[in-house]
């Protein structure tokens, strides 16, 4: 008797840590808002930067601040989007409002966020004194990553983009 309750409680805990496993590398896979609006983007970390806690967290950090600030626009541009091509001289007072309260926002956001990118991109600077050519290389890959987030967010808002760009052609 004592065998079978040994091994039930064995296969038990078998199954109890494989679940606990499965659990646990699966979150590190979940996406973010940003990837499932836009799509996924991922940074490989190197193995040889995976045991510096300081650079993976800057990485993440980064990542995370790119998304907020292409969430910020994206939503900007879908809160904003029935404006498009209206004169603002023409808006009711209501409208003026509203867009006056989006625009606020966003800059306090945006102000908010850009902050912060500086305070890393300085913590850049000490952080690749401590790495290897290869290294940096990676580290380098956060900024390409923001780069490539802010395409798709440009693509998902092509009209408006484009509409500013031929705006601005016309200055």
């Amino acid at each position: 008797m004592k065998t079978k309750i040994f091994q039930f409680n064995l296969g038990t805990l078998v199954l109890l840590v494989s679940v606990l496993f499965a659990a646990c590398s699966g979150s590190s896979k979940k996406e973010t808002e940003a990837d499932e609006k836009f799509g996924r983007l991922q940074i490989e970390i190197p193995e040889s930067l995976k045991e510096k806690t300081e650079v993976v967290n800057y990485i993440n950090d980064m990542n995370k601040l790119a998304d907020d600030y292409a969430l910020l626009i994206d939503r900007v541009a879908d809160e904003a989007k029935e404006f498009r091509g209206k004169n603002m001289e023409e808006l009711g007072i209501m409208d003026k409002i509203k867009l006056t309260k989006i625009a606020a926002e966003t800059s306090f956001q945006s102000i908010e966020i850009l902050g912060k990118w500086g305070e890393y991109v300085d913590k850049r600077m000490n952080l690749q004194e401590k790495l290897t050519q290869d290294e940096v290389v990676a580290l380098e890959a956060v900024y390409d990553r923001f780069e490539e987030r802010l395409k798709q967010v440009q693509a998902r808002h092509a009209e408006l983009f484009n509409e500013a760009h031929t705006e601005n052609a016309d200055i």
